[in-house]
């Protein structure tokens, strides 16, 4: 019985915020080029532990089509990603917060082609991203993560594998998102 007050304490004063982020894009690198479309689905889920720390997880679904990879055109890839986090707020003013989210991130990646192609690829990342939320209003949020600075390795069945350390702050790793605020 005390176990459940506790549980029931503990959820009557939960900060739970969902959310997430939608991306669409449509490439087309000459006149004479097939264009390409790219679909990045990524809710979110999170719990405020006090008014700096948070934790959460992402979970991402990737498409894309008319890829070209050097061996074969029209390649459709697929993704899934999961990417638990650890975020520090660091500076309130008015309505914006700015943070930053320690995440580690792991993805698997499957191609397929019109002649008998069949690949896959995994990544791991680990690294630390930027960003601003503005209040819009006591349930609502608008977040936006800015690049990211971090390690990521890779393996695929059409190049091997590989390792990338590096900071990214173009505007080519921008991530706009909603949350709302329970």
């Amino acid at each position: 019985m005390i176990a459940v007050m506790a549980v029931a304490a503990v959820s009557a004063n939960a900060q739970w915020y969902i959310g997430g982020s939608f991306g669409l894009n449509f490439t087309k690198e000459s006149k004479d080029a097939d264009s390409q479309t790219t679909l990045n689905i990524a809710p979110e889920v999170g719990y405020n532990i006090n008014d700096n720390w948070a934790v959460g997880a992402q979970v991402g679904f990737g498409m894309a089509n008319n890829l070209t990879n050097g061996l074969e055109a029209n390649l459709t890839g697929t993704s899934f990603t999961i990417a638990p986090y650890v975020r520090y707020t660091f500076a309130k003013t008015g309505i914006a917060s700015f943070f930053a989210d320690g995440y580690v991130g792991f993805s698997s990646t499957n191609f397929r082609g019109d002649v008998k192609y069949d690949k896959s690829g995994s990544l791991f990342s680990i690294g630390v991203r930027p960003g601003v939320s503005l209040k819009a209003s006591d349930k609502v949020s608008l977040v936006a993560i800015l690049g990211n600075l971090g390690y990521s390795k890779y393996s695929d069945d059409v190049f091997g594998g590989g390792s990338n350390f590096g900071i990214n702050a173009d505007n080519t790793d921008i991530s706009l998102g909603v949350y709302y605020n329970f």
